[in-house]
């Protein structure tokens, strides 16, 4: 078929919007990709009418249309202005120019330009885009007859609108092969498609330079790019400038908030069917899927990632990127690493140590204990040999080493017997562990890297050497950490901890360590707020935070904000209620490894007296944390989960075993600080229970406790309207105005609302807040809060 020669049918929506456009415009910019017709169907329509019509491929286009005595100009080719030196200003000026009555069409592949918007602005020009051009199922009728093509049924005339969207080119091309006796199918509508592509060969294809061909191929593969991703594709820093020259010369690409995408389907169809064409080889295939597979990866698309990578048959980069997706979406993550272990064949398996150890890994998490110490001593057979068995057998080793010093299952003896024999590996020079955070994303060394709860390892040498192998000079100060951290555990608030602790984040800050900065500043942040410096809490947490965001670490902002929120629960609470907006109990997915924020979430549930919310998220929470043995965690969901019981009421005793469950996990360890931080939501249960057996650690878990409501008071008090617990003064104190008035300041209402509420003016509430705090011998709202919450948990224990 001769696509250069096919007869025109105008689409008669085309005539009524250009008829109506030049009732009010001089201008009309047509914006179309080829193979619509734009060109065919305006010389059509304008057959019998004199214009003038010039193409902008021509060098005097611009001038010949400046000498139009028709009163009508097509401008061609419109896209052809960016060859032009000022070609811009040329065409503004010629526009400018034309006598009033004159009309002018504006034909181009390319988007609307938007030095253009003032005439659309004034209402000079009305913008039109391809689907003006597209064929109604009479119109594709009309045009099939005309070429004596075999008329399919309504239904199938439908289904060729559907699909070519009304273009007529492709509707040619699918009738030419609908009329050589093929039934109507998919495999037809192909095959016309292919038919239109030799059509792209000649008029765009062997136009592109090989920076644009590159680009254009591998990009169809995504449904939208970025510049970032252009510089991946092509491998040119300075990408940028094709990519807007595509978009501006070309009906290729658009463009909304930084983002690129084929404008259409055709189009990137027959991008695609190029790059297989032009990507043959099995070298040129596994250096395109690797591209891609980087791109994805960029786009944050860990599927598509994962997907080019095994196809790449890059297996070390395939491992890494599933680690990656699995720290960033744990469900998904393990069911891609999974996906991609049952396509490796079985003997395969056995070669390939990184996906042995995610796998590994993953049955772990899983709480496959069996399958995963299996998988563990298929890598340790492999890395037997480890001076002798090359490259392979040293990668093995090293992720075996890794996996007994990691695996969630593992307890800290089988890391501790592991331990000697990875340093002395290490120290020989046989291989480098992998990097890993101390803080495994808590800001925390005691709760971080594993629990070191029941772990010497200030006087375990093998650890030593580890953090010195692994963080030189720094090892100290990781030490210097645990040791304080486990004193202010046990209930020890010296303030030379403090100067410790901030020698500690000096040196990691100027270290660039920022996990270990992060870890620092956190147990800063409690030891000072036991002071009640709650002012320099707030500076140091929010300055780790600002630093944290500034330095792109983006695993470690979760935990910055949610240690923000903590800090901000013991005063006002007006971060908290921001980042509990901001978050949402919904969208804090508890896992172990976002255990902190869940935690944090759980406590401004319980401010919010979202008491179920609070107790669900934790159930969800406590089963992983008690199957890695994180013991301080533990203790943490187990009295956040009964303070919520106890509020909520469920039983008589519901709370109990929570708590009891808490503090035998606390007493062996000595620790108290946990239970402490609670304070005033925590004391009225410990004022309810006995344990005989260890009378004096609850005696200390009291007087902690006791300590911490006294500085903190309104801690993870209700702040509501119309809360369960309304506190209560002696009758004879204050009069029923004034009692009204107390119970509406620690409810946090605002004066208008008192106001309208008691019914008086704002000079009566004036005198009537003065005569309160004269009486109950306060001088602002904060302290009558207090004394609420203080009358609260009074009420709760009587």
């Amino acid at each position: 078929m001769d696509q250069e020669n096919i007869r025109i049918i105008v689409p008669h929506v085309f005539v009524q919007k250009l008829q109506t456009a030049f009732a009010s415009c001089a201008f009309v910019f047509i914006s179309a990709h080829t193979g619509w017709g734009k060109t065919s169907v305006v010389e059509t329509l304008l057959a019998d009418r004199p214009h003038t019509y010039v193409s902008l491929w021509e060098r005097d286009a611009l001038k010949r249309a400046g000498e139009d005595t028709t009163g009508l100009i097509v401008l061609d080719d419109f896209h052809g202005i960016y060859d032009y030196e000022d070609g811009e200003a040329a065409v503004l000026s010629l526009l400018r120019a034309l006598p009033p009555d004159t009309r002018c069409i504006l034909l181009s592949r390319a988007d609307f330009p938007e030095w253009l918007l003032p005439f659309i602005e004034t209402m000079q020009m009305e913008p039109m885009q391809y689907p003006v051009l597209a064929l109604d199922k009479q119109e594709i009728q009309q045009l099939l007859e005309a070429y004596e093509f075999s008329v399919p049924s309504p239904e199938e005339l439908a289904q060729i609108r559907d699909l070519t969207q009304g273009n007529p080119t492709l509707v040619l091309a699918l009738g030419d092969c609908a009329s050589g006796g093929q039934p109507f199918s998919q495999e037809v509508i192909t095959q016309a498609r292919e038919l239109f592509f030799p059509f792209l060969d000649r008029h765009l294809f062997r136009f592109w330079d090989p920076m644009e061909t590159r680009l254009l191929l591998l990009a169809s593969y995504f449904d939208s790019f970025t510049i970032e991703m252009a510089r991946v594709l092509t491998g040119n820093p300075d990408v940028e400038a094709v990519v807007e020259r595509l978009r501006q010369t070309g009906s290729f690409l658009s463009r909304e908030e930084g983002v690129y995408r084929f404008r259409f389907p055709l189009m990137r169809a027959y991008l695609q069917q190029k790059a297989a064409m032009i990507y043959r080889n099995e070298a040129d295939l596994r250096g395109v899927y690797d591209v891609l597979s980087l791109c994805c990866q960029l786009s944050g698309d860990y599927d598509g990632a994962v997907s080019y990578s095994v196809q790449a048959k890059n297996r070390i980069r395939t491992a890494e990127l599933l680690t990656a997706y699995i720290r960033s979406s744990p469900r998904d993550g393990i069911r891609a690493m999974k996906n991609v272990w049952q396509e490796i064949e079985e003997y395969d398996r056995d070669t390939i140590p990184e996906l042995l150890c995610g796998m590994s890994m993953v049955c772990s998490m899983e709480g496959w204990a069996d399958e995963s110490e299996d998988l563990l001593a298929r890598l340790e057979r492999m890395g037997a040999n480890i001076y002798t068995g090359g490259k392979t057998s040293r990668t093995a080793r090293r992720f075996a080493a890794y996996l007994h010093l990691h695996l969630p299952h593992r307890t800290n003896d089988q890391r501790g017997a592991a331990l000697p024999g990875i340093v002395e590996d290490q120290e020989h020079g046989a291989f480098r562990l992998p990097a890993f955070s101390i803080t495994d994303d808590q800001p925390s060394v005691l709760r971080g890297l594993w629990d070191l709860s029941d772990w010497p390892v200030e006087e375990h040498p093998a650890f030593r050497r580890l953090m010195e192998q692994q963080y030189g000079k720094f090892a100290s100060d990781i030490l210097c950490l645990i040791q304080a951290e486990r004193v202010y555990e046990r209930g020890d608030y010296p303030w030379e901890r403090v100067m410790d602790v901030g020698s500690v984040q000096i040196d990691a800050s100027y270290g660039n360590q920022m996990p270990l900065e992060f870890a620092a500043v956190a147990l800063a942040a409690r030891l000072v707020c036991t002071q009640q410096d709650l002012p320099l809490a707030e500076s140091i947490t929010t300055a780790i935070q600002s630093r944290i965001r500034e330095n792109g670490h983006t695993a470690l902002i979760p935990c910055a904000d949610a240690l923000v929120c903590r800090v901000s629960l013991l005063g006002d609470g007006a971060y908290a209620d921001t980042w509990y907006h901001q978050q949402t109990p919904e969208s804090v997915k508890p896992s172990v490894q976002n255990r902190y924020p869940c935690l944090t979430m759980a406590r401004c549930c319980i401010r919010r007296q979202e008491y179920q919310r609070a107790d669900t998220l934790l159930e969800w929470l406590t089963g992983p944390l008690k199957s890695e043995g994180r013991v301080l965690d533990v203790i943490e969901s187990l009295l956040l989960s009964a303070v919520c019981r106890r509020r909520m009421g469920i039983g008589e005793d519901a709370w109990r075993p929570l708590l009891a469950e808490a503090m035998e996990l606390a007493q062996p360890y000595g620790y108290t600080a946990l239970f402490a931080e609670l304070g005033a939501a925590l004391l009225p249960l410990l004022n309810e229970i006995s344990w005989p057996e260890q009378q004096e650690f609850l005696t200390r878990l009291r007087r902690d406790t006791q300590q911490q409501a006294q500085r903190y008071p309104g801690y993870l008090a209700p702040f509501n309207e119309g809360s369960a617990h309304s506190p209560s003064l002696p009758a004879d104190l204050l009069d029923e105005q004034e009692k009204a008035l107390f119970r509406s300041i620690c409810a946090r209402q605002t004066n208008e609302q008192i106001r309208k509420s008691l019914g008086i003016s704002g000079h009566q509430l004036t005198r009537l807040t003065n005569s309160l705090y004269a009486k109950l011998g306060v001088k602002s709202r904060k302290q009558i809060r207090e004394m609420g919450v203080i009358l609260m948990n009074e009420d709760e224990n009587s």
